[in-house]
């Protein structure tokens, strides 16, 4: 397959999956992914990917979430926090006494 056929389905797919044209993506990202022998599916991700990071971080911050199906299963470190902090609240004991030191050992006792 040729560059013009494999960028051109490449575009379809993040069109289609992202909604994200591909003049929004640098022309030397395109040329990169081709090099390194990607699929067009899998450079259109490398390219969504990259064209998210080129957004400002008040943009990216809300499409997050919708990267791809994979993340989506996964926790964020701020889901991950709030979930610790939960758990703290419906069990305080457990996470004070894994956190306190051996109190029946003694000074000099091993």
């Amino acid at each position: 397959m040729d560059y013009t056929t494999w960028k051109e389905h490449g575009a379809a797919k993040l069109v289609e999956r992202h909604e994200v044209s591909a003049t929004s993506v640098c022309e030397r990202e395109w040329k990169r992914l081709f090099i390194s022998k990607f699929s067009p599916v899998d450079a259109a991700e490398r390219a969504y990917a990259f064209w998210l990071n080129t957004q400002p971080a008040k943009f990216r911050s809300g499409l997050r979430r919708d990267i791809s199906e994979a993340l989506r299963a996964k926790q964020t470190p701020r889901e991950r926090l709030s979930a610790t902090f939960a758990q703290a609240r419906r069990n305080p004991v457990s996470v004070v006494a894994s956190r306190a030191p051996n109190s029946s050992l003694k000074r000099g006792e091993m």
